[in-house]
């Protein structure tokens, strides 16, 4: 009788150790297999950046005129300065240019010492000289005039002209071109990439657009003086360059 209890136990207990011992075979057999699960569930992704140019003509044109003039008496110089740039305000409202579409840009008096070096003993130092200057901003509708209006401002006494330059009031059209142009670009690039990692362009998770890059032709001059026929000036072509940061899934 003993002995059979013995034999019962003995059974029981190996029983309960091959219990153990495929219980924790299957659990390893688990991990294992979940592993691959883990490490497919992060998606591939692919981040290009596209570039994107739109072209056109400038539509608007700015230009500063002014007149710069000196007197030994301050009040002078002032008074002659502001009786020759209001007439090459009059004249630019004479040649068409709306009064809304010129404002101040700049305006100055400063005094020149005229004296260089030391003054002998006895004797009376030069006067001084005051400068007057005073500069203009204005706005050009039409960019086929911006020559004649040039010509009109200098003619009637304008002795700086500076900044003259180019733009578009309505960029909005431009910036479209430009944007679906980066798109496409970004897209090509993807693609590409895409295709040589052996799999295919999925759907766009993420698209960020850097700042449109604008750049407007440019001129500067300076006149002095004298009556001027029609000045040659080229507006020249007007860019906008647009940036998209895309990333897409890669299938």
């Amino acid at each position: 009788m003993f002995s059979n209890q013995k034999v019962v136990r003995a059974a029981l207990a190996l029983t309960f150790v091959v219990t153990l011992v495929a219980g924790g075979l299957l659990a390893k057999q688990s991990k294992v297999e979940a592993g691959p699960a883990r490490q497919n569930s992060t998606p591939r992704t692919i981040t290009v950046t596209g570039q994107g140019t739109a072209y056109s003509a400038p539509d608007i044109a700015y230009m500063s005129v002014g007149v710069d003039n000196s007197n030994a008496d301050v009040v002078t110089a002032v008074n002659d300065t502001n009786a020759k740039i209001q007439a090459v305000i009059d004249a630019l409202k004479a040649a068409g240019v709306a009064p809304e579409d010129i404002r101040t840009e700049y305006y100055n008096i400063y005094q020149e010492s005229n004296v260089y070096g030391p003054v002998a003993e006895g004797t009376t130092p030069p006067a001084p000289t005051y400068h007057v200057t005073n500069v203009i901003n204005v706005t050009v509708r039409d960019v086929a005039q911006i020559g004649n209006l040039l010509a009109t401002a200098v003619t009637a006494g304008a002795n700086i002209v500076n900044n003259i330059s180019f733009d578009i009031s309505e960029r909005a059209a431009l910036e479209t071109t430009a944007r679906t142009d980066a798109f496409a670009d970004a897209t090509a690039r993807a693609t590409e990439i895409a295709g040589l990692l052996g799999g295919t362009l999925g759907e766009v998770v993420s698209v960020q657009e850097g700042d449109a890059g604008y750049y407007p032709m440019a001129a500067s001059e300076r006149a002095m003086g004298g009556g001027a026929g029609n000045v040659p000036i080229a507006g020249g072509t007007l860019s906008v360059n647009i940036s998209l940061t895309v990333t897409f899934a890669i299938n």
